[in-house]
């Protein structure tokens, strides 16, 4: 089965709690980056797979990107974000929500909590978010995200991948709409 909806916003836009009021409303499988912590490093590493072919240019594989939602009844956070006009493709009947935060507001509640934990020169390692495997496994495998959306500088960079990544749902739901 396909998810039903698909949540496209980046990470403190509101994607937990989008995703808890789904839970509510019936939606039993719902991602969110905290399902990692539930289902484990390999379908982590299968989404890490296919943000390293979208990035190299390479051959888009509609059916792995299908094999890895099949499970959900809904989508939102990282990685599933990243991969807007490809799941909106695999997925053409489902019903979309776009979660937008002011630009400011969320690049201050990004840089104090996200790039906080996963910048690799805070200092931090061994901070206590990053005290079991699987939360390990999302801080080292957190480079290849970093790399994608902010070549590894959120405070460079990230305002202008925000800036981008709306720009591109937009057109997205434009197309969608005709």
């Amino acid at each position: 089965m396909a998810p039903n909806v698909i949540v496209l916003g980046l990470p403190r836009t509101g994607t937990q709690s989008i995703a808890d009021a789904l839970h509510l409303l019936g939606y039993e499988k719902v991602w969110h980056m905290r399902e990692l912590h539930r289902s484990g490093a390999a379908l982590w590493d299968e989404w890490t797979e296919l943000l390293r072919d979208k990035q190299d240019n390479k051959q888009f594989h509609r059916g792995r990107l299908t094999k890895v939602l099949q499970e959900y009844d809904a989508i939102t956070d990282l990685p599933p974000a990243l991969f807007g006009p490809e799941i909106i493709a695999a997925v053409p009947r489902a019903n979309l929500i776009v979660l937008e935060r002011d630009e400011d507001s969320w690049f201050r509640s990004f840089s104090s909590t996200l790039w906080a934990m996963h910048n690799p020169t805070n200092g931090k390692p061994d901070t206590p978010v990053f005290s079991d495997e699987h939360a390990r496994a999302l801080q080292a495998s957190g480079s290849p995200y970093n790399e994608y959306m902010f070549q590894n500088d959120f405070l460079k960079h990230g305002r202008d991948f925000y800036r981008r990544y709306y720009s591109i749902v937009r057109k997205e739901l434009e197309a969608v709409e005709k």
